[in-house]
């Protein structure tokens, strides 16, 4: 048209302009825009209303109220079309902002502009001034319009004011469908279920037909319960309106059907389904996947690109994820497979995730292999790996990693700089140690507790206990993490007086000890060998704090009565405790016989481990070194096939 020199019309200009809003064109919408201008209409209020509408819609809300500004007189429309505006795109303050300027100039608000209004309020929970707007509209007689009592409710739902909520729902002449669906979804969202329920019930006893956000609220309600019941009743009313093709209702349903472990229906839904999407097939794929179905999970990726359905990153995201919940190693490898036939493999955040299922399924070796894979890597590829050979106490190969990340000029943020302090407490390596505290200084970190107890406990690991004081005394404050810090240090190091102290003083600050704080006690006992204090501490910790002794106290307690020489007591404890031992338990008492020469002992103790199968190959060297200290080969002879197993020759 414009090719041919004819000048379009205002009208002409408005269907454009919804078209561009339509496409979400925001490139077209300027050169609209700009022919608006050459043809000196730009002062046109409908055309200036609709270029507002235009850019809001296309998230440009700057050139919208650039074109507002621009106004030489504003009325209603255009005041309505900015503040929708910001409220569409969550600029709530500036909508409110804007509420009072039109105020001041003396310009009514329509009860459009009163809905976007409470909008604003709603999204910031501002009650009070949400309030006064509900009283000015009812001053206005306003209280008969449905789409404004709709917006009330929802405000006061937003606000998590249920009873307000109904008052205005019971206060409404014509109760349509718009403000039944209100109400139901605000319980919803504040989680009253059982109330919610009962609206839909009483919804369906009058005749009035829910819509699909009405349907997709309770079928919320319903995946909350623990029975299927209401959630195949509500499908059978979604069928009968007609609405079972609607592709968000029925992924919903899918979820809801998943989530109820009835895995079986949400397949049938699906195979209903004639445009079943990425997102739907994705949805049954994962709840698969998260109950260790992994099998099913993989056949059905099968059947989604067998029906023409490619799967995107969100898919493989989702498997890895619960690959790495579930620890589901096997899976994992299949589901990486995919990854690289899609060629998913040069996206970061599949990159990362895929580090991140090697890592949480205990493979580092693959973890280490993707990362020296990606195309690039960033300070959460390095992390994620990092963190895995802390988590196994392999500070070495930790600081090997971080060097590494260096030389790629990646700066370590707050979950990097956490593990390697606590590499460095693994490896004692002080001075590496000190280089990380000065970066979290200079990083300005200081302020993160758990930074600052890593930082605390470094330096108490690492025997540096006077400034391991010192950075403590200097935190902003001291919680129980920064306190178990102090108190493990001065274990670790023979410090058994300071490390009550501490305690003591912990206590006094109103700082109630945990498992981990009552584990270095025990461990400082037990490096002082004081039998009493250790019995005293673990009976404290259950009698006078509720808190149940775990393996690693009881382990202690076994340690501690070993190497004073009460060999009979530890294995008294460790074939009576509550809680079943483990490895540290065994080879703890091992250790002890061979200090005591108690032989016997050590043979009852590795029967007893072996039923339990918690012999590993250290526990058989260390029991082998007893054997050869008093020069018999009766070991050997009892085991053979374990130690071919272990590698031992």
């Amino acid at each position: 048209m414009l090719r041919l020199g004819m000048a379009p019309c205002s009208i002409t200009y408005l269907n454009t302009l919804q078209a561009c809003i339509d496409v979400k064109s925001l490139t077209f919408g300027r050169e609209v825009h700009n022919a608006i201008v050459k043809s000196n209409m730009e002062s046109d209020i409908a055309l200036a209303s609709c270029l507002i509408d235009m850019y809001c819609k296309c998230c440009s809300v700057v050139e919208a109220r650039r074109v507002f500004d621009f106004l030489p007189k504003r009325n209603i429309v255009s005041w309505g079309s900015m503040i929708s505006g910001y409220v569409q795109q969550l600029h709530s303050t500036s909508a409110l902002e804007l509420f009072a300027d039109m105020q001041q100039e003396g310009i009514d608000p329509d009860p459009l502009i009163y809905c976007d209004i409470l909008k604003a309020y709603g999204k910031l929970k501002s009650l009070e001034q949400g309030k006064l707007m509900h009283k000015k509209i009812a001053s206005s007689g306003l209280t008969v319009n449905a789409m404004l009592m709709t917006s009330l409710i929802d405000f006061y739902g937003k606000c998590g004011r249920m009873e307000e909520a109904h008052a205005v729902f019971e206060q409404s002449g014509k109760r349509e469908e718009m403000l039944w669906s209100a109400l139901l979804t605000g319980y919803v969202e504040n989680e009253q279920m059982g109330a919610a329920l009962m609206l839909y019930e009483c919804m369906l006893q009058k005749d009035i037909c829910p819509n699909t956000l009405t349907f997709l609220s309770i079928l919320r309600a319903c995946a909350s319960l623990e029975t299927l019941v209401p959630s195949r009743l509500v499908h059978d009313q979604i069928i009968k309106a007609g609405l079972n093709a609607d592709l968000v209702l029925a992924t919903v349903i899918i979820d809801v059907y998943v989530k109820l472990s009835s895995l079986g229906e949400g397949c049938s839904v699906l195979e209903t389904l004639p445009n079943a999407d990425t997102v739907s097939w994705t949805t049954l794929i994962l709840g698969y996947a998260e109950r260790g179905e992994a099998g099913s999970a993989l056949e059905l990726l099968d059947k989604m690109q067998q029906s023409g359905v490619t799967p995107d990153s969100v898919s493989f995201l989702c498997l890895l994820k619960a690959c790495s919940s579930r620890k589901t190693l096997m899976l994992g490898r299949l589901v990486h497979d995919k990854i690289i036939r899609f060629d998913f493999l040069s996206d970061l955040l599949i990159g990362n995730a895929l580090v991140d299922m090697y890592v949480m399924c205990g493979n580092l070796e693959d973890g280490h292999n993707v990362l020296d894979d990606l195309p690039s890597r960033t300070v959460v590829s390095w992390s994620t790996l990092i963190s895995g050979y802390v988590e196994i106490n392999d500070g070495c190969t930790a600081l090997q990693l971080f060097e590494k990340m260096q030389h790629d000029d990646i700066e370590p943020n707050e979950v990097t700089l956490l593990y390697m302090l606590k590499a460095c407490a693994i490896t004692g390596v002080l001075e590496t140690g000190k280089w990380m505290h000065d970066k979290v200084i200079r990083k300005d970190m200081m302020h993160n507790m758990l930074l600052g107890s890593c930082v605390v406990e470094m330096y108490a690991v690492c025997g540096s206990l006077e400034e391991a004081c010192r950075v403590f005394d200097l935190l902003p404050f001291q919680d129980a993490v920064s306190w178990g810090a102090m108190i493990s240090g001065y274990a670790q190091n023979g410090c058994f007086i300071a490390a009550v102290k501490c305690l003591s003083e912990m206590q006094q600050q109103g700082l109630k000890a945990n498992a981990v704080v009552f584990a270095s006690i025990l461990t400082a006992c037990c490096n002082v060998g004081f039998v009493y204090e250790g019995w005293r501490y673990l009976m404290t910790m259950h009698h006078h704090f509720g808190i149940e002794p775990g393996v690693e106290h009881y382990s202690c307690m076994v340690d501690l009565l070993g190497r004073t020489g009460y060999l009979s007591d530890a294995a008294r404890l460790l074939e009576s405790m509550p809680v079943l031992p483990n490895i540290i338990g065994w080879t703890a008492l091992l250790g002890s016989c061979r200090r005591h020469g108690n032989m016997d002992l050590a043979m009852q103790c590795f029967n007893n481990a072996l039923k339990l199968d918690l012999i590993d190959a250290s526990s058989y060297l260390l029991l082998s070194s007893i054997f050869n200290d008093y020069q018999t080969q009766e070991l050997e002879d009892f085991m053979p096939d374990q130690r071919i197993d272990w590698g031992i020759r």
